[in-house]
């Protein structure tokens, strides 16, 4: 949407990303605009498009002017520029989608993932994370802070890139797909942009389709989120990504 874009320009300014408004191309389809890149990237058709024959089509490529490329990991290094670690209890954050069209892969049993992981882990931060309630500076901070992400498929996990190095993510998806229940469920997706920027993965399988509630497998999640929490150490206390290394060490030290 128009406000989406124009809150990313925004938050691009806001870090110093670009100097100011006026140097954003806008994106106007295939009208003839010169791209700054050799190759412009972007998510492609789901499921069964004219261009995928009936298979999930995660990656599109157009081919553009010149060549001025940055890895992933050094965009994820500005995304996460401005986090600066003030809390001494690693973070743990549950994305609900009870704001999704439909409810679609809306954890049916939030409540008991959410009482467990309390339990199970007494030492962290547990919270809640609902999109509608948050703008986008504001969710870029929320995913900044993040420790580990524990969400359904869906687009919430597009902010991947604004978790910090080192971090974990986990992916809950579903099995069922078809007439009613649409698209099947694209694994590689999520986990390609999360190793690429070096958020470890881990995956859990619920039960439900893309349209529709997802029932979590509890203990299985609370044992990936246990494990996450296991094979990390919290950042030091007023270390930023600049500071810290993607295996979590402080540089220098």
């Amino acid at each position: 949407s128009h406000q989406a874009s124009d809150e990313m320009i925004d938050y691009l300014v806001t870090i110093g990303l670009i100097k100011e408004r006026s140097r954003v191309i806008p994106w106007k389809g295939l009208e003839g605009i010169t791209y700054y890149a050799k190759t412009l990237y972007y998510v492609g058709e789901l499921g069964n498009g004219p261009g995928t024959m009936g298979k999930w089509d995660s990656l599109k490529v157009e081919h553009c002017s010149w060549a001025l490329a940055l890895p992933r990991t050094e965009l994820q290094a500005v995304l996460t520029s401005t986090f600066v670690q003030q809390s001494d209890r690693l973070r743990v954050m549950v994305v609900h989608r009870s704001d999704a069209t439909q409810q679609r892969r809306m954890a049916s049993n939030h409540d008991e993932l959410m009482a467990k992981l309390k339990l199970a882990l007494p030492n962290c931060t547990v919270d809640v994370f609902i999109g509608k309630d948050y703008d986008l500076a504001q969710t870029i901070a929320r995913f900044n802070e993040a420790d580990v992400v524990i969400a359904t498929h869906g687009a919430a996990l597009s902010f991947i890139p604004f978790i910090r190095p080192g971090r974990a993510v986990i992916e809950i998806g579903y099995q069922k797909f078809g007439p009613g229940r649409g698209m099947p469920f694209p694994l590689s997706f999520y986990y390609a942009v999360a190793v690429s920027v070096g958020v470890k993965y881990y995956f859990s399988m619920g039960d439900g389709a893309y349209i529709g509630q997802t029932k979590l497998d509890v203990d299985d999640v609370v044992q990936l989120a246990t494990w996450a929490v296991g094979n990390m150490t919290i950042w030091p206390m007023g270390s930023t990504s600049e500071t810290t290394d993607l295996d979590t060490h402080v540089l220098g030290a």
